[in-house]
C-alpha cells in the first residue's frame, strides 16, 4: 500500500489542528455563555431579595414576579414550611436549617420534573423567624445552552469539511514549487552542464535543497568526467603492454626459434606482466582510496626505524646503480599512521628517486616535526623536474620523460598513490625540483587524527 501524499498529510494535519482549536474555542465559548448567564441569573435574584427585604419591611407582603418563570419570593418558617409567596409545584422546598448568616446564600435544585432552580436565601434575623427565599427557573437559561451546543454539533462538521477542502488547496498550492523541483530534476542530465534545479524565485526551504542538489550534481559530473578520463587513461595505458606481448608472441611464431629465444620472448612477457599486474593493483588501490569509508590502521611508530626499514629494502637496487641512502632524523620521532600504507608511499618516492638520480648520486630520507605535523622528506640530487611538468605530476598516468633520456619513465601512479595515501591520513604533499640539481618531496602529516 503506497503511503500517502505529502498534500494529504499537510491537509490531515491542517483539519487536525484546526478541529482542536474550533474544540478547545468552541467549549471556552460554551463555559462563558453559561457563566454569564448564570451570573446574570445570581444578580437579579439578589436585586429581587432586596427588593422583597425592602417591600416587606414596609409592610407590603405583595411581590409581584417579573416573569412567568420567576423570580418569586416566599417566606418559610424554621420547620421549612412556606408560610408566604405563590403556591408553587416545587414539591418539598429546599432545607432551610442549614441557612445561617447575614449574607444571601445560593442554591440549585432540580425538581422531580427535571426543571433547575436557582435559590437565594437570607436567614431570619432572629431565632426561630422566617427565612426569605427568592426562587427562579432557568429553564430559559438551559434552552439558551442546548440551543448553542445544537448549533456547534451542525458547525463543527460543516468546519471540518471546509477545512478539508481549504487544507488541501492550501497545500497543493504551497506544494506547487516542489513539483516543479520533482520535474526539473527529471530532465537532468550528467552530461548537462547546467543546473536545472536552480530555482531563483522559489521559497527559502526549498533554495536550500536546491543549492544542495546542485553541489551533489556538480560532484556527480565532476566524478563522471574523472571516471570516464581515467577510463580512458587506463585503456590506453592497458594497450601498451598487451600490444607489446601480442608482438613478442607473434614474432617468436613466425618461424622455429631455438630454446634460448622462446626463453628470452618468455622473459620479456614476463616483465611486461610483472608491470602490468603493478598497473593493476595501483589502479585499484586509487579506486579503493577514493572510498570515505576505508579504514586506517593507525598505530605509533617510530620515524627513524620506518625509514631505516625503507632504506635497507631498497638498498640493493639503489647500490645497484651507485645511489647511496641517508637517514637523517632527530631523537625519537613518532607519528600515529598506518604502517603499510606509510611504507609504500615512502618506498614509491625512494624508488622514483632512485630512477631519475644518476650514478654517483645521493638520497636523503629526513624526519622533523612541528607543533602540529610531522615532516618526512625524500630529497636526491638528481636530474630534476622541468618546471612545465611540474604542476602534473600528482595527476594520473602521467609519465615525466627522463631529462637525459627523454623517454617516459613508470607507469605514472607513483606520485597520485603517495598522494592518496597521505590524503588519507589527513596530510599534505609537496614537491620542489630545480633542474640538475634534485628534487625533494615533502609529506606533511598531522598529529591529531583527522575526522573524515
Amino acid at each position: 500500500m503506497p503511503a500517502p501524499s505529502l498534500a494529504l498529510r499537510l491537509t490531515a494535519l491542517y483539519v487536525c489542528t484546526n478541529l482542536v482549536l474550533l474544540g478547545v474555542l468552541a467549549w471556552v465559548q460554551h463555559r462563558t455563555l453559561a457563566a454569564d448567564l448564570a451570573q446574570e441569573d445570581d444578580q437579579l435574584l439578589l436585586e429581587t431579595l432586596a427588593a422583597a427585604t425592602r417591600g416587606l419591611a414596609i409592610g407590603d407582603s405583595t411581590i409581584l414576579p417579573l416573569s412567568a418563570l420567576g423570580p418569586w419570593v416566599r417566606e418559610v418558617s424554621a420547620d421549612c414550611r412556606v408560610l408566604s409567596g405563590p403556591n408553587l409545584p416545587l414539591g418539598p422546598p429546599p432545607s432551610c436549617t442549614s441557612i445561617t448568616g447575614s449574607a444571601p446564600m445560593f442554591r440549585t435544585w432540580r425538581s422531580p420534573a427535571g426543571r433547575i432552580w436557582r435559590i437565594a436565601s437570607v436567614a431570619p434575623a432572629r431565632r426561630g423567624g422566617r427565612t426569605r427565599e427568592v426562587l427562579l427557573d432557568r429553564w430559559t437559561d438551559e434552552q439558551t445552552l442546548r440551543r448553542y451546543r445544537g448549533e456547534l454539533l451542525l458547525a463543527l462538521p460543516l468546519a471540518f469539511l471546509l477545512s478539508a477542502m481549504m487544507g488541501y488547496a492550501v497545500a497543493r498550492g504551497g506544494l506547487a514549487p516542489l513539483r516543479l523541483l520533482a520535474e526539473r530534476m527529471g530532465t537532468i542530465r550528467l552530461e548537462s552542464s547546467n543546473h536545472p534545479a536552480h530555482m531563483p524565485r522559489g521559497p527559502a526551504e526549498l533554495q536550500t535543497v536546491t543549492e544542495s542538489f546542485d553541489v551533489m550534481l556538480e560532484r556527480l559530473r565532476t566524478g563522471h568526467a574523472r571516471l570516464a578520463q581515467f577510463a580512458s587513461e587506463l585503456a590506453h595505458e592497458l594497450r601498451t603492454p598487451v600490444h607489446v606481448m601480442r608482438q613478442q608472441a607473434e614474432v617468436a611464431l613466425l618461424a622455429d626459434r631455438s630454446p634460448e629465444e622462446y626463453r628470452e620472448a618468455l622473459r620479456s612477457t614476463l616483465e611486461e606482466l610483472d608491470d602490468l599486474q603493478r598497473l593493476i593493483e595501483d589502479t585499484l588501490f586509487l579506486a579503493k582510496a577514493e572510498d570515505p569509508g576505508v579504514g586506517l590502521e593507525r598505530r605509533s611508530l617510530v620515524v627513524r626505524a620506518e625509514l631505516q626499514d625503507v632504506a635497507e629494502y631498497l638498498e640493493p637496487v639503489a647500490g645497484e646503480k651507485g645511489v647511496s641512502l641517508a637517514i637523517e632524523v632527530p631523537g625519537r620521532l613518532a607519528l600515529e599512521a598506518d604502517r603499510m600504507l606509510l611504507r609504500r608511499a615512502l618506498v614509491n618516492l625512494v624508488t622514483n628517486a632512485i630512477g631519475h638520480t644518476p650514478n654517483g648520486g645521493k638520497i636523503t630520507l629526513r624526519g622533523a616535526e612541528t607543533d602540529e605535523a610531522i615532516v618526512i622528506q625524500v630529497e636526491d640530487t638528481g636530474e630534476g623536474i622541468p618546471p612545465a611538468d611540474l604542476p602534473k605530476v600528482f595527476d594520473r598516468h602521467f609519465r615525466g620523460a627522463s631529462v637525459k633520456s627523454g623517454v617516459p619513465v613508470g607507469a605514472g601512479l607513483g606520485l597520485s598513490i603517495v598522494q592518496e595515501i597521505i590524503r588519507l591520513h589527513g596530510g599534505t604533499v609537496e614537491v620542489a625540483s630545480e633542474l640538475a640539481r634534485g628534487t625533494c618531496v615533502t609529506l606533511t602529516i598531522p598529529r591529531s587524527v583527522p575526522s573524515r
